[in-house]
């Protein structure tokens, strides 16, 4: 049964001291290599005996009441301690990079930055590690706090990624002011561009131009082999989505790479 906001802040101290929050992993693949390349962590609260939220549930009350902060620090905790569980094993390939979610109120919260570079520090990981999603929401509201954060964060070695690229906030002018290094195509845009031919042209287009920019890609949500061919020969061979996993706690991710990818 969904909780109401009030019903979030309330349990969500308790949920923190008690771990609730787990890490999930959805693999980032290679289409035309076949191979994994990274990851986007994602947060999921699993309660004993109410069973589990997807983070819809719960993470637009936990901004609203000003918490997401708290609990996106504990995401990147987690990540960073699996990643360096991860490099340490000989047995393990390597894992290039995982992309964690970053939201406005973080970008707004004091020694961001620092805090951030603390944790890597503290698990002797480099910068590169982490990808650092923010919504194109973000993007179009927070403005020149959101353009001094990014430059700081790429001149640590922070990858900056644009998330949800062609949901609906759009502003191609963003790609030209905002230091972004990495754009990830937004789920409902690959499905609608991939369904007839202006739609493929406008995709095969969107690609183009940012590789003239020389700006990384993902595709998200691919959900088939024919999206997943379709966006690897017009030039975005990096994909994520249902087509390859669902998202998978990090047992189940380790098991990945051993395994080959879908196609």
């Amino acid at each position: 049964m969904p909780m109401q906001q009030g019903e979030v802040l309330k349990n969500f101290p308790q949920a923190m001291e008690q771990r609730q929050f787990q890490v999930y992993f959805q693999p980032q693949v290679d289409f035309a290599r076949r191979e994994f390349v990274g990851a986007e962590a994602l947060v999921r609260w699993v309660r004993p005996r109410a069973g589990m939220l997807q983070p819809s549930a719960f993470v637009p009350c936990l901004e609203s009441g000003g918490l997401i902060t708290q609990l996106d620090f504990y995401v990147w905790e987690e990540v960073c301690r699996f990643m360096q569980a991860w490099r340490a094993d000989p047995q393990m390939p390597a894992l290039q990079s995982v992309s964690v979610n970053v939201s406005r109120c973080d970008i707004r919260g004091e020694n961001f930055c620092a805090r951030l570079a603390a944790i890597l520090e503290r698990y002797g990981l480099p910068a590169g590690a982490l990808h650092l999603e923010v919504t194109e929401s973000a993007c179009a509201q927070e403005g020149p706090k959101l353009l001094e954060t990014c430059r700081q964060l790429r001149e640590m070695g922070f990858v900056l990624e644009m998330d949800d690229f062609g949901s609906g906030y759009s502003s191609l002018n963003m790609l030209g002011e905002l230091p972004f290094d990495v754009v990830k195509l937004d789920k409902g845009f690959v499905d609608r561009c991939t369904c007839g031919e202006r739609g493929r042209l406008l995709l095969g287009a969107v690609i183009d131009m940012l590789r003239q920019l020389e700006l990384g890609m993902v595709a998200e949500g691919v959900e088939s082999r024919g999206q997943a061919e379709f966006l690897a020969a017009h030039g975005c061979p990096v994909q994520q989505g249902y087509y390859f996993s669902r998202p998978v706690p990090a047992a189940a991710f380790c098991e990945m790479p051993r395994r080959p990818a879908t196609g």
